[in-house]
């Protein structure tokens, strides 16, 4: 049976700044090389960089919550690349994923405070890619 038209899934996330900053000292190169792809973080529009990799960490988190996904085995974040536009790009196993579930556009929405990183993303079919 196939998933019904219209919104796949809804996903938001909110991102501490100081802790991720924390994370990012303790982990080093290696720390953002196993989250981001270096095109995401070459990406940067201004602001310090703990806010910038915390927004593109919550826009990940949010795209694992509206596709779905379950906890079984280690989540490929690689395999979500945030972009200027259309906003974000999957590959390998979630890019499958996201097209078994009948995914095939997405909607991001990012907001920043000096301590706060927040993300939200919708995932939609086809018949609402047609209307935007």
């Amino acid at each position: 049976m196939s998933e019904p038209m219209g919104i796949i899934g809804l996903g938001t996330d909110i991102v501490d700044v100081a802790r991720l900053t924390r994370l990012i000292e303790r982990g080093g190169p290696r720390f953002l090389e196993r989250w981001f792809r270096a095109s995401e973080l070459e990406i940067r529009p201004g602001g310090s960089e703990a806010l910038h990799v915390a927004a593109l960490l919550a826009t990940k988190e949010a795209t694992v919550k509206a596709l779905r996904v379950s906890a079984n085995g280690p989540v490929p974040w690689r395999d979500i690349e945030v972009t200027l536009q259309p906003g974000l790009s999957l590959h390998g196993r979630l890019r499958a994923l996201a097209a078994e579930r009948g995914a095939c556009a997405f909607r991001v929405s990012m907001a920043q405070t000096p301590d706060h990183a927040m993300a939200t993303v919708v995932a939609l079919s086809k018949a609402d890619q047609a209307r935007l």
